[in-house]
């Protein structure tokens, strides 16, 4: 069974007897292995815990001379300064605070939504305030040029118009459309008109009308008229002596300087004939954003 060191080196013979049995020279052994643990190991335990101690007392002096060193620097700082911040920067939250406690900085937010701006038929438009931060980004569609995204409107007619007397000029109505990228035409507000939307300085106008039941040879008068007037720069007229009974007349502009409001509208004019279509299926007016 185990014995601990202490019971071991203090057994006397007659106890060594009852372990090993009547063996002289195993005892005398036994006996020779206990004087010199005796003499030995209380050396080594000594040794060892004054090894101990001595590791222990060197630790703790390193900690108290970190612990001294860093009462010094917090010292060398005076809580009583103070640090501040200019916008978009802050402090715990703030402009400005004490250095009693740690504190946190941060940037304020700018104002733009997080995010990716711009494609290939948008560009930037970007505002930096004077430390050089972005406070406002927005996208704008890209116009003009051969190649780029189509702006513009093309008006046309739901259904054919039949019997229409039209020996006096009147603008043509258009109560559809096939595309309008602006909100240039409205199918029931003033549907005659397409109106020039706000930012745009430049469009070009096309027109096709096709014409049914009309009188050999009776003469049509079409045109362009800006803002109820006839006869504005660049708006082209057409007037013709229709050769069969369903002509299709066609009107153009040249490149036209135009600003937010202007609106533009399609006049036609029979000379006698009282009772003419107009044709759903290639009427149209339309007009192109060109910046």
């Amino acid at each position: 069974m185990p014995v601990d060191l202490s019971t071991f080196t203090s057994m006397r013979r007659e106890d060594i007897y009852k372990f090993v049995g009547n063996d002289p020279r195993t005892v005398t052994a036994i006996e020779a292995l206990q004087r010199i643990l005796s003499q030995n190991v209380p050396d080594a335990i000594t040794a060892n815990e004054t090894a101990t101690a001595t590791a222990q007392s060197a630790a703790d002096a390193a900690q108290s001379s970190a612990d001294a060193a860093q009462a010094t620097a917090n010292a060398a700082v005076p809580q009583t300064r103070t640090i501040s911040a200019t916008s978009p920067i802050r402090i715990d939250g703030g402009g400005a605070a004490d250095l009693s406690a740690n504190r946190t900085l941060s940037h304020a937010a700018s104002g733009v939504t997080a995010g990716s701006y711009g494609d290939s038929t948008h560009t930037l438009s970007v505002t930096v305030d004077a430390n050089g931060h972005i406070t406002s980004i927005s996208t704008n569609a890209i116009s003009g040029g051969g190649s780029g995204t189509y702006r513009g409107c093309v008006a046309n007619k739901s259904a054919t118009q039949t019997g229409l007397n039209l020996t006096t000029s009147a603008a043509i109505s258009w109560d559809a459309e096939q595309i309008d990228t602006d909100s240039i035409h409205d199918n029931t507000t003033n549907p005659t008109r397409l109106t020039v939307p706000s930012g745009v300085t430049k469009v070009r106008l096309f027109t096709c009308i096709w014409l049914a039941n009309v009188a050999a040879s009776n003469g049509v008068f079409l045109s362009l008229r800006k803002n109820g007037s006839a006869g504005a720069v660049g708006c082209s007229n057409n007037a013709v002596a229709a050769p069969f009974t369903n002509p299709a007349i066609t009107a153009a502009s040249a490149l036209l300087q135009v600003t937010a409001g202007d609106y533009f509208e399609v006049f036609i004019q029979m000379v006698s004939d009282t009772s003419v279509d107009i044709q759903a299926g290639s009427s149209f007016f339309e007009m192109q954003i060109i910046a």
